[in-house]
């Protein structure tokens, strides 16, 4: 738990520095423009670095029903989910559309109820309101 937690804070650390870069960069280029070289830079750092770790050939072993999911998670989310977020970044302040951005919680516990059948705790549900209303605070 205290692995995972710490690994949290650093990729909430990167979450919450990238806009800075993003929003400088979409000053003068599209959103779309923007997220197509985003995506292919971190292609060619991923696959260098599945190259460098010996582990391209694992790229094999995802099965046909692993393909599908990972595929429809980087189109809602890598792809649209970003670009959505690139489009706002670009018209708003990063202080006010990252935290909106920031309320997808609420959609993951709506979604892991009702379809991977997760139970909604209080804990959860109370985490969850806290975070939407942090948001909403700072819109």
């Amino acid at each position: 738990m205290k692995d995972s937690f710490f690994i949290a804070i650093l990729a909430a650390f990167c979450f919450g520095v990238g806009p800075i870069f993003a929003k400088g960069g979409l000053t003068t280029v599209s959103p779309l423009v923007g997220l197509t070289f985003r995506n292919f830079i971190v292609t060619i750092v991923l696959t260098a670095t599945l190259v460098s770790t010996g582990s391209l050939k694992d790229l094999l072993s995802v099965t046909p029903k692993g393909m599908l999911l990972i595929s429809l998670e980087g189109i809602l989310a890598g792809l649209i989910g970003h670009w959505l977020y690139f489009k706002a970044l670009k018209l708003g302040a990063a202080s006010k559309v990252v935290p909106v951005v920031s309320v997808y919680p609420l959609f993951a516990l709506l979604f892991a109820v009702v379809l991977l059948g997760e139970k909604p705790t209080l804990q959860k549900t109370t985490g969850v309101v806290l975070v939407v209303l942090g948001a909403m605070l700072l819109r």
